[in-house]
C-alpha cells in the first residue's frame, strides 16, 4: 500500500545488507533518532520494523509518545519478511 510508509530502525550495517524497498532508515540507537522521527508527518500511517520486532516495538512506543497515532510494529521484523519470500533491496 503506497499510503503506508515503512520505517527501518536497524543499524546501518543491517540496512546495507538488505532492506524493504522505499523504506525510511532511522537507526533506533542513533543520537538523532528522536529528532529524525519528529520530522516525519504525524498524519501518515507507518509500519516500523527491525530484525525480529524488539527494537521496532520500542520505536513504535517512542513514536506514540511523540504524537504519532497510526503506527504499527511489523510482526517478526525483516527476518519474517525475507523468510516469507518478499522482496528486499540493497
Amino acid at each position: 500500500n503506497e499510503e503506508v510508509l515503512v520505517v527501518d530502525v536497524r543499524s546501518s550495517p543491517e540496512w546495507d545488507g538488505g532492506h524493504i524497498e522505499n523504506a525510511i532508515h532511522i537507526n533506533l540507537y542513533s543520537d538523532e533518532f528522536e529528532s529524525d522521527i519528529a520530522k516525519l508527518d504525524k498524519s501518515k500511517e507507518y509500519v516500523v520494523y527491525c530484525h525480529a520486532g524488539g527494537r521496532s516495538a520500542t520505536a513504535v512506543e517512542k513514536m506514540k509518545e511523540l504524537g504519532f497515532t497510526n503506527v504499527h510494529n511489523m510482526a517478526g521484523g525483516f527476518s519474517a519478511w525475507t523468510e516469507a519470500g518478499y522482496k528486499s533491496v540493497k
